[in-house]
């Protein structure tokens, strides 16, 4: 069974039992195939204007503890690939450092097995598809090279930095995309 990516409410803020998202899916009697059950939290740790030296403290937000669980990559790629295709640089390098799984224990206890992952390979064939656009991801601690062909996996976020300066150059230096 495979259902369409759907959502019940976007919102910011949590209600204890998951959120208003949740609570309207009960509401509507539980409908299978309710969609993403989770709310969406978009952090933005630096925007296109803000130069790299102003943004230095904000990077190191993404290592408290808690910020970062229950991702949902396809969404997440979608709305970073919007807001770049708004911008008006020809060239768009999109990078998504990841643990490799889309995780939201509402979301995937509530739709058909493997619902997240059909999500998320539907974004990527979408985004791969896109001219201009470079796409590279960096899988922590899980092999993301399955779905993202352009990839790299480390072991932990230790090594982050030191390949983040290491690729992000070869990027840069690519040919046109095809």
């Amino acid at each position: 069974m495979w259902c369409e990516i759907r959502n019940f409410g976007v919102h910011n803020d949590s209600l204890a039992g998951g959120g208003r998202s949740f609570q309207e899916w009960i509401q509507k009697g539980k409908p299978p195939c309710p969609g993403r059950l989770n709310e969406t939290r978009h952090i933005i740790y630096k925007s296109f204007e803000t130069p790299w030296a102003r943004a230095r403290l904000s990077l190191g937000v993404m290592l408290k503890e808690g910020i970062l669980k229950e991702n949902i990559d396809g969404e997440a790629l979608l709305w970073a690939a919007q807001r770049l295709f708004k911008t008006e640089e020809r060239r768009k390098i999109l990078m998504m450092i990841s643990d490799g799984a889309s995780i939201d224990d509402m979301t995937l206890s509530h739709n058909p097995p493997g619902y997240l992952e059909k999500h998320l390979k539907s974004v990527l064939k979408t985004l791969n598809h896109a001219s201009h656009l470079h796409l590279f991801a960096i899988g922590i601690g899980h092999d993301v090279t399955r779905l993202y062909s352009k990839a790299i996996t480390l072991k932990s976020s230790d090594a982050l930095g030191k390949t983040l300066f290491e690729e992000l150059p070869k990027l840069f230096k690519e040919e046109k995309k095809i």
